[in-house]
């Protein structure tokens, strides 16, 4: 997996630093993975593919690119409005949340016509 993961890293233009504060798995778990042949818990290898828009199975090498069914990509900016949103109260959260389902019916609506 080391070698896929730090090319998923590299075609994403992102550092494990980045991913870490994508994924919420810690820095060091991430260089272990790139560094040893330490094998990740299933609840971090969810978080990463996650946080990377891929599949378990591309990101352990089980599948080809082709075969990847989670195509999400995450940019930088992504990143940031996921990094603000950790910081709101869960208040702020929920409204948020509401807010986004809002905008994503309209453009929805918008798209049919």
């Amino acid at each position: 997996m080391n070698d896929k993961f730090v090319k998923i890293l590299k075609e994403k233009g992102l550092s494990r630093y980045k991913l870490s504060k994508m994924s919420g798995v810690p820095q060091s778990t991430l260089a272990d993975w790139v560094n040893t042949d330490k094998a990740p818990s299933l609840p971090t290898l969810t978080a990463v593919a996650d946080a990377l828009g891929v599949s378990i199975d591309y990101l352990i090498g089980r599948v080809d690119e082709g075969q990847n069914k989670t195509p999400t990509v995450y940019g930088e900016r992504d990143v940031k409005v996921l990094e603000a949103f950790k910081k709101l109260s869960p208040e702020l959260r929920d409204a948020t949340y509401r807010y986004i389902l809002t905008l994503v019916k309209a453009q929805i609506d918008e798209d049919s016509q």
